[in-house]
């Protein structure tokens, strides 16, 4: 029953999202786009800068975005992908607010705070023993979880494009039920924000 709830739940929140984005799509002619890689680490900040390779990469799209003189605000709709070797892939579709403030001609730095959804999918066969005494495979379809993020982020803004570099920490509920209810993650980030070029009408 307990797994029935969380996995209610959490597709809910998963639907709101992707419904939100298509809303703020179909408002702006042209929202900004974001791509990057990343590295996955099971860890609590401040580790997870070296150890080994869990490569990643992500997409996102920028809503709502709001422009002061020295400072920026959006909502950021990602759609990311993990390989943790040995342990499980993981697929993330998550938002996040975000506010970036220029402190030197384009340079920039930043934060972001939002919640998401993440679906493992283990690179290990699982069995569970029926009552007619037999071992039957079990969790094919991976497993959903709840994760909540924390980043802080440097960019540079050039006119077309923003590079930037990120450190973002994750927790994640729950990951192994009664075993581990609560589980820390981080990832570097590298990657650009920008748009996508306009067509010209002639």
């Amino acid at each position: 029953m307990k797994t029935t709830i969380h996995s209610t739940s959490l597709f809910s929140y998963l639907f709101g999202m992707v419904f939100i984005t298509l809303i703020e799509i179909n408002l702006l002619a042209q929202p900004p786009f974001s791509i990057s890689i990343f590295n996955h680490a099971t860890t609590l900040p401040p580790n997870g800068i070296s150890g080994p390779l869990h490569p990643g990469i992500d997409v996102g799209i920028l809503t709502r975005f709001r422009e002061k003189t020295s400072s920026q605000s959006f909502y950021h709709w990602k759609l990311g992908y993990y390989y943790h070797r040995l342990v499980h892939q993981g697929i993330q579709l998550y938002g996040e607010y975000n506010k970036l403030y220029r402190i030197w001609d384009q340079l920039g730095v930043g934060w972001s705070a939002g919640l998401g959804y993440l679906h493992t999918l283990e690179l290990h066969e699982k069995f569970k023993l029926t009552e007619s005494g037999v071992y039957q495979r079990t969790g094919k379809a991976g497993k959903p979880h709840l994760q909540a993020s924390l980043s802080a982020t440097v960019n540079y803004q050039f006119e077309k494009y923003t590079p930037f570099i990120q450190y973002r920490a994750r927790m994640i509920a729950p990951f192994v039920n009664k075993y581990v209810p609560l589980l820390p993650g981080t990832s570097w980030h590298l990657g650009i924000y920008f748009n996508l070029p306009q067509k010209q009408n002639n």
